[in-house]
């Protein structure tokens, strides 16, 4: 009898400031299997040298995710990522892994509902750099992308991703 080994997916979680995208991460480490890790862009940067905004700390970023995304999936193990910075990190990822299982989810939310949330968190950014986020992804330039309305309500979010992924990955 054949076994058929099935391929470790890498989930892109990303879209604006706000979108939702931790809080749709976490909720997922309940949903998908074991054999899954979560890797937030943020926290990782934070990890390099206190992120100081400059291009070579950037980089040196991408290139620790990229290492990290390679050897957790030449182990056989799924990857959610959590970030804004997904384009570059499809590109690279299919330039190192070649053909890679990933599903790229875009959170859409409107300015208004993305400047509230950001707004509530202890470690909050200025409303200048929330719009200026958010314009950033208001044309989004994802080809692969399957965009969710992040402006629902939370269950409502996680029942469309949820949706979603049950025929691709769950």
């Amino acid at each position: 009898m054949k076994t058929h080994k099935v391929k470790p997916f890498v989930l892109l979680i990303n879209g604006p400031i706000g979108a939702g995208k931790t809080t749709l991460a976490s909720y997922l480490k309940k949903k998908l299997p074991n054999k899954t890790v979560f890797l937030d862009m943020d926290i990782i940067k934070y990890f390099i040298n206190s992120f100081q905004k400059n291009i070579s700390y950037h980089n040196l970023t991408r290139r620790v995710m990229i290492d990290m995304i390679n050897s957790y999936i030449a182990k056989n193990i799924n990857v959610v990522i959590s970030s804004s910075w997904t384009v570059v990190l499809i590109k690279e990822l299919k330039i190192k892994i070649g053909k890679i299982n990933y599903i790229h989810l875009f959170l859409k939310t409107k300015l208004e509902n993305s400047i509230k949330r950001a707004r509530s968190r202890k470690k909050c950014r200025t409303i200048r750099d929330i719009k200026k986020n958010c314009l950033r992804y208001s044309a989004p330039k994802f080809k692969d992308a399957i965009f969710i309305d992040a402006n629902k309500k939370i269950p409502a979010v996680r029942k469309d991703v949820m949706k979603i992924l049950k025929g691709k990955i769950i």
